[in-house]
């Protein structure tokens, strides 16, 4: 079975995006053969049928885990490392294949010849903050949590055991940057001051704490935005389409950053919110929380 097994003519697709409002609304095309490796795995996983374990096991080294022979932070690349490793939880997993894809990830971890190089980084103590990226760009904040989560990853799948500390420590180091282990002394998350954060964002591009509404600014507005929602973060390549605005530019990298809410500045290239950077966010400190601890704070009404 080989990559175009299923419904061969329609992938790849060649829409040429034609129809959707969303420029990105088909994906290219190693990205669409990565999906349907991804979802062998879960279905071998879901369903037992070993139809899905054949299709992967002919088609994972296709995945630029392997043909880059690196890790990435990039959230569709570690989709499809995450599902790679998923691949081992079923009971019929085939042995080689699981080992392969575990060598593979460990070494891609430890490669200091990419940019990102998460290892070395952490054992030369690169980054002050113990939250090492190669570039601090648009949406940062959800990359380092996904760079955190490569970490975890280490631990969850048993992948080196005897260093275990070490990856849990350097998984934190990246929650902790988050939540004000940086440069601002900022928790990049809204209106939290009343869960515990002395300095957390006041505010950040979103319709609906829109710019001059009662829910815009927690000092300046009635309400300020909700609480707990994570901002893209600092972004080095950030450029007004006025009047410089200092910061976020002619900073260094990590203080490339400010909390404001004024879409004439495209203020979302620095402080928006997506899906993508909260779940990141929330599958980091996933690792670092009891699920009695997650059961009380549902119980209470998210009051800690």
């Amino acid at each position: 079975m080989n990559r175009q097994q299923y419904q061969p003519g329609d992938i790849p697709s060649s829409y040429d995006n034609a129809g959707f409002v969303n420029a990105d609304g088909e994906d290219a095309e190693y990205t669409q053969y990565a999906n349907i490796v991804s979802a062998s795995a879960y279905l071998l996983v879901l369903t037992g049928n070993t139809t899905y374990r054949t299709y992967f096991d002919n088609n994972y080294t296709y995945t630029h885990l392997f043909d880059w022979d690196g890790v990435s932070y990039n959230y569709k690349d570690t989709q499809v490392q995450d599902a790679l490793l998923y691949y081992s939880l079923s009971p019929l997993a085939t042995a080689s294949v699981v080992t392969a894809i575990k060598d593979k990830y460990l070494s891609g971890m430890a490669n200091q010849y990419n940019d990102f190089y998460p290892l070395k980084a952490y054992n030369d103590s690169t980054d002050a903050y113990r939250a090492f990226l190669d570039e601090h760009i648009w949406g940062s904040n959800a990359y380092k949590s996904n760079a955190g989560s490569m970490f975890s990853n280490l631990w969850v799948y048993d992948i080196d055991a005897v260093n275990e500390q070490k990856y849990r420590n350097a998984a934190s180091g990246y929650m902790h940057y988050i939540n004000g282990v940086n440069p601002q002394s900022l928790a990049y998350l809204s209106n939290m001051g009343n869960h515990g954060a002395e300095n957390s964002v006041p505010e950040f591009y979103h319709m609906w704490f829109a710019d001059g509404t009662d829910f815009d600014n927690v000092n300046t507005s009635l309400y300020g935005p909700a609480p707990g929602f994570l901002v893209g973060g600092p972004n080095q390549d950030y450029s007004s389409p006025g009047s410089p605005i200092e910061p976020p530019e002619n900073q260094p990298q990590q203080k490339s950053y400010k909390s404001w809410n004024t879409p004439a500045d495209n203020s979302w290239e620095v402080t928006e919110n997506q899906d993508l950077y909260q779940s990141a966010y929330v599958k980091l400190i996933s690792k670092f929380v009891s699920g009695y601890h997650i059961y009380q704070f549902c119980k209470s009404g998210g009051n800690p």
